[in-house]
């Protein structure tokens, strides 16, 4: 009987560790190459199982195992588990199917069979105590070495987003050069940056005035715990900074020299050089004038915060209609 495993459940809700795990079964089965005859993958959204297990039921082309990835498992049907459970019988002997499933209810009769049958990897993200642990061996891996207080900011401000603190790290990685230690105050840098990120984001459709695209990005800040005082606080500060980096553009200052005038390291000042430019300088003092108005109702007040950045959203991007 082969090592490899014909089937293999994912279950986890954590995109971070399915991401690295569903990499290394691929690399187990077809090797670091890329095999486009020997692997398929489907989204459970848009295909039916039916054509799923018709790609199993292929053999491999040169090679001996196809590798099928199956995506949005939580999307099974009836119909869709009881043919599963009839492949589980009788899996293709030259096919590794990976399904991810966000969770399992082991009272049913084809996730019974599943863990009987050693088909199921549960994946779980470190508890928050041992996040330190899992991340000194991330960075690690990465040929960068975190100090203890590096670590301890790391785990205070990211907690156990894994995906978060992978790519906090590597960001690190390209700021620190060819240094390897991780200082906290490098940390505070880049995170603090890394933080920023969706703010930019939202910045951008707010300038683009694209309604439903900030709103959708407003929501996924808050589902992730950002304050909504916050969150407004760090925006007025970046249009303030987008307000420096139009006067550095003015003056035809340097990549140096304007992050010395904005205050933040040269490797962040792009950013705001090519945000600074979608944005007529009337148009940055209006949204940053309200800005702190809106800060100002939202730590005096105690009507719906909601309320005032909704508001504020719709005044920009419909321009107060």
């Amino acid at each position: 009987m082969s090592s490899i495993p014909l089937i293999t459940i994912l279950v986890s809700d954590d995109a971070y560790l399915v991401q690295k795990r569903r990499g290394q079964l691929k690399e187990q089965i077809l090797g670091s190459q890329k095999d486009e005859w020997n692997e398929n993958s489907f989204s459970l959204k848009d295909h039916l199982l039916h054509d799923v297990l018709l790609a199993c039921a292929q053999l491999p082309m040169m090679a001996g195992y196809r590798f099928v990835w199956v995506s949005d498992g939580d999307d099974l049907k009836k119909n869709d588990l009881d043919l599963l459970l009839s492949y589980m019988q009788f899996p293709s002997p030259s096919t590794c199917l990976v399904l991810h499933v966000s969770k399992i209810d082991k009272r049913i009769k084809v996730w019974q069979k599943a863990v009987k049958a050693g088909f199921i990897e549960e994946l779980k993200a470190p508890y928050p105590r041992q996040m330190s642990g899992w991340l000194f061996q991330e960075a690690k891996g990465m040929d960068l070495a975190l100090t203890p207080p590096a670590l301890q900011a790391l785990v205070d401000i990211l907690g156990n987003h894994l995906m978060a603190q992978v790519s906090a790290l590597e960001t690190l990685k390209t700021y620190l050069g060819s240094r390897k230690e991780v200082q906290a105050s490098d940390v505070e840098a880049v995170v603090g940056q890394f933080l920023s990120k969706s703010i930019f984001d939202l910045v951008g459709q707010i300038g683009a005035k694209k309604w439903a695209q900030a709103q959708s990005l407003l929501e996924n800040i808050l589902i992730q715990g950002e304050p909504l005082v916050r969150l407004v606080s760090m925006m007025a500060r970046h249009f303030k900074l987008l307000l420096l980096a139009q006067e550095a553009l003015r003056k035809k200052s340097s990549e140096q020299e304007a992050a010395s005038q904005l205050g933040v390291h040269p490797f962040f000042v792009k950013d705001y050089l090519v945000q600074a430019r979608q944005y007529s300088s009337s148009q940055l003092k209006e949204i940053y004038q309200r800005l702190l108005i809106t800060d100002r109702s939202l730590k005096s007040s105690p009507v719906n915060h909601r309320f005032y950045v909704d508001k504020l959203m719709a005044d920009i991007c419909f321009g107060g209609r």
